[in-house]
């Protein structure tokens, strides 16, 4: 099933999230870890936090999990799954290329690069993305990377073509005809004038 594009924005910015979480936790508890100087012990009380009109997040948290806050297990729960949420590492897993995924991949890009003007092929990978093109976990793979593995596949494609073989089962004529698109940038030594 594929995902909306508000889905797809979703998952990209949740490591954003995890980040303004972060800051906001330490936020927090450097404010309680100061407060604790300036008054000897602070004992923190979760009713007290729980009630406070200061705190509105908190309150949403265990409106929308329908915890009850009066309930100290509940707190642990929230506790524990504010914990997992942050620190836990992604369950997406990275998506493995293989011949027919780099095939795919790079007759796309390819595809895009003849029929639109797009200079760059980051530029058509974020095309490619943002369209829905880029399927599967390559959806959430960095721009960079997609187009760092269209240039290691650009230049497995001109081996081949030195050699007079196929490649990605792309026939000789047809992957002359895709690279005539994508011309070697020349690299060197630059004249002083």
């Amino acid at each position: 099933m594929a995902k909306t594009d508000d889905e797809k924005a979703a998952t990209r910015s949740s490591a954003q999230e995890r980040r303004d979480i972060l800051k906001r936790l330490k936020f927090e508890y450097t404010w309680i870890k100061q407060a604790t100087v300036d008054w000897g012990t602070l004992l923190i009380d979760p009713y007290t936090i729980a009630l406070n009109n200061q705190n509105p997040g908190l309150k949403r948290a265990f409106q929308e999990s329908g915890l009850d806050r009066k309930n100290s297990d509940h707190w642990k729960f929230l506790l524990a799954a504010v914990v997992r949420a942050i620190y836990e590492k992604s369950t997406v897993r990275k998506k493995k290329w293989n011949p027919k995924l780099e095939r795919e991949f790079f007759l796309g890009v390819s595809d895009r690069r003849i029929s639109t003007s797009k200079p760059s092929v980051s530029d058509i990978c974020s095309d490619m993305v943002r369209t829905g093109a880029v399927s599967g976990a390559l959806a959430y793979t960095s721009i960079p990377t997609l187009a760092n593995k269209h240039s290691v596949l650009l230049r497995s494609a001109r081996k081949c073509l030195a050699k007079r073989s196929d490649f990605l089962t792309i026939d000789h004529d047809m992957l002359s005809g895709i690279l005539a698109k994508f011309p070697k940038k020349r690299r060197g030594k630059r004249s002083r004038s």
